[in-house]
């Protein structure tokens, strides 16, 4: 692909894979945003094939995130629920109690 080529000829200054995309950070100052597939060490294996060929100061520096995080916060607010949920009926109880 395009984004291979402009690796191996050195135009990439830095690559951020999140996933199956990569953004990669040109050298002229553009980004570009690409499609890498899965499973992506094909694509990992050209920037590191570049830098195991390129004088340190053309190195590409890689950056690999797995996947986007996508239910944090639904997961933290799903744990919180059942402990609030019991809270809530022994301060409902501790009130009725109270009343009689």
């Amino acid at each position: 692909s395009q984004a291979i080529t402009e690796i191996q000829s050195g135009q990439v200054k830095a690559v951020a894979i999140v996933g199956d995309q990569a953004t990669l950070d040109m050298r002229d100052g553009t980004h570009q945003l690409t499609t890498v597939g899965a499973p992506d060490d094909a694509f990992k294996k050209v920037v590191l094939d570049h830098n195991g060929s390129a004088p340190p100061e053309r190195f590409i520096v890689m950056s690999v995130q797995n996947s986007v995080p996508s239910s944090g916060m639904i997961g933290s607010i799903l744990l919180l629920l059942p402990p609030a949920l019991i809270l809530g009926a022994v301060v409902w109880v501790v009130r009725i109690v109270a009343r009689r």
